[in-house]
């Protein structure tokens, strides 16, 4: 889930963690382990990034995640791809509208969007192994993305796979790219296991409970 601006010459990615992951798998992961039912009571509760930007928010129904922040720089300094129209500012080259607020001689863009990691559907599973929890959401493209969910006193760590290095030195990738150029794999459980036992994921974030 990716969402780019241009501010300044610059380009900012605004994703969470990373951009996207760049491995698929051909089933929801780990193979072999039963589904749940329910989101368990550990994992339930709002968390925030240290910096409280980013979100993470678990009920009895969902598991979402949340973009909030606000952009401020000034008028004079905005890139030519900027466009201020009324109340919003238009990306041009990304094709996206924000509404601002003026502040003497700079303006403050409020910038946020939703990802919904889990619902109880056919097309999001929820398994438990190994005193983990991993999300499985399945790409509209190809293969399943995903998760994983350390649950911790006072927090989540959220891990997502940063590269396939690891997962190549287990498995030729069972298609060489899909759609969005992601390598979709098959993993028996053994070698699930050791994926997790190397830390083949790589990216990790920490949310705080916040309530």
């Amino acid at each position: 889930m990716k969402k780019l601006i241009l501010v300044t010459s610059a380009i900012v990615c605004f994703t969470f963690f990373s951009c996207d992951s760049p491995a698929r798998f051909d089933q929801p992961q780990p193979d072999g382990e039963p589904i749940l039912s329910s989101i368990p009571f550990q994992l339930k509760g709002s968390y925030a990034s240290s910096d409280s930007t980013y979100f993470l928010l678990i009920n009895d129904f969902s598991i979402v995640r949340k973009y909030h922040n606000l952009i401020r720089f000034n008028i004079d300094s905005l890139d030519k791809n900027l466009i201020i129209k009324g109340n919003t500012v238009e990306d041009t080259l990304n094709r996206q509208s924000y509404y601002y607020q003026r502040m003497g001689d700079s303006i403050i863009i409020r910038d946020e969007f939703m990802d919904t990691l889990f619902l109880f559907d056919q097309d999001h599973v929820l398994k438990r192994y190994k005193g983990y929890y991993f999300v499985n959401r399945k790409d509209e493209n190809a293969g399943w993305e995903l998760f994983q969910l350390n649950a911790k006193r006072n927090s989540i760590e959220m891990s997502t796979v940063a590269n396939t290095q690891h997962l190549d030195s287990l498995q030729e990738p069972s298609s060489d790219t899909g759609p969005d150029h992601h390598k979709i794999y098959h993993l028996e459980k053994k070698q699930f296991k050791h994926f997790l036992r190397h830390d083949g994921f790589g990216n990790t974030s920490t949310f705080y409970r916040i309530q």
